[in-house]
C-alpha cells in the first residue's frame, strides 16, 4: 500500500530527490526522528520551491513506508513546543484536503495520522491527544519529541 503511495506521491507532488529525506527531517531547529526508513515529502519545502503554486501554511511533510503491508501516512509538523498546537492544527487542517486531491484514491485505504514533533515538552505533562475534524471525518493528533509520543 505505501509503495503505491510513495509512487502517487512522487507522481503527482514532487519527484525531485531535494524534497524528499529519510527517516528524518528538519525544520526551524526541530528535528521529526521517524525511527525507521520511513520516505518523507517535505511539502512546505516543495510548495515553496519547487510547485510554481507556492503554496504556505501547509504542514511541514508527509511520510510512508516503503512496503506493501504498511497503510499508514503521517502528516508532519515541526514546532519549537507542544503550546504552538493552534497553528501546528491550522496547516495540518489545510493539508489534509490537498493530499486528498492530489492522491489519486486520496484516502482511501490509508490509516492517516496528524504529527506535531516538538523541541521542547514541559517536564511533566500528559500526553497530547487532539482531535482534528475535517467533514465527517476525524483524524488523532499525537505529539513527538525524539521519535517519542509525548
Amino acid at each position: 500500500m505505501s509503495k503505491r503511495t510513495e509512487a502517487e506521491l512522487r507522481a503527482n507532488v514532487c519527484d525531485e530527490n531535494r524534497c524528499w529525506a529519510e527517516g528524518t527531517m528538519s525544520d526551524a531547529g526541530v528535528t521529526a526522528n521517524l525511527k525507521g526508513s520511513w520516505h518523507i515529502l517535505k511539502l512546505d519545502r516543495h510548495f515553496q520551491g519547487c510547485d510554481a503554486k507556492r503554496l504556505g501554511k501547509i504542514a511541514d511533510g508527509v511520510a510512508v513506508y516503503p512496503n506493501e503491508n504498511n497503510s499508514r501516512l503521517r502528516i508532519l509538523e515541526l514546532k519549537p513546543k507542544v503550546d504552538d498546537y493552534p497553528d501546528a492544527a491550522k496547516k495540518l487542517h489545510k493539508t489534509i484536503p490537498l493530499l486528498q486531491e492530489r492522491l489519486p484514491q486520496g484516502f482511501r485505504g490509508l490509516r492517516v495520522e496528524l504529527e506535531l514533533h516538538v523541541q521542547e515538552m514541559p517536564v511533566q505533562t500528559m500526553k497530547l491527544r487532539k482531535v482534528l475534524e475535517r467533514g465527517t471525518t476525524h483524524y488523532g493528533v499525537r505529539a513527538y519529541r525524539d521519535g517519542e509520543q509525548v
